[in-house]
């Protein structure tokens, strides 16, 4: 089953990766299993994943979301990307457009308390502020 898979799945989009929770990133991790160490069914196809999500945005928390996720899946698919010597490139957008800079401007300032800020994240690593 795997193997047949594996011949169809060439591009992976995780959108509101933030909302994903343990579970699902169990069955995206399986899907994907293969490809940061360029293994796969087909020679010749290079393969991407997309994942796009803000923790600050995280609402579905009662169907199992967990934000944490996606810091820590992140740092493990950085890590086995690493490890076969291919490109990772995570990526902030400076530009939101799905909120209006005064509402950005909100969430950023309460998610500076460090309380807050831990509540989401996984690490105490921050990224630059957007």
């Amino acid at each position: 089953m795997h193997y047949k898979l594996d011949r169809g799945v060439d591009h992976v989009l995780i959108d509101e990766a933030q909302d994903t929770s343990p579970r699902q990133w169990d069955i995206i991790t399986h899907l994907i299993r293969n490809s940061p160490a360029g293994e796969g069914a087909r020679d010749g196809i290079k393969r991407t994943i997309f994942a796009v999500g803000d923790e600050k945005q995280s609402i579905f928390s009662f169907q199992g979301a967990a934000p944490r996720e996606f810091d820590l899946r992140r740092k493990a698919l950085q890590s086995k990307f690493k490890d076969a010597g291919m490109k990772f490139d995570p990526w902030r957008s400076a530009i939101r457009f799905d909120q209006a800079p005064r509402s950005c401007g909100l969430v950023d300032h309460v998610f500076r308390e460090e309380a807050i800020f831990r509540s989401i994240h996984a690490v105490g690593e921050r990224l630059s502020d957007s």
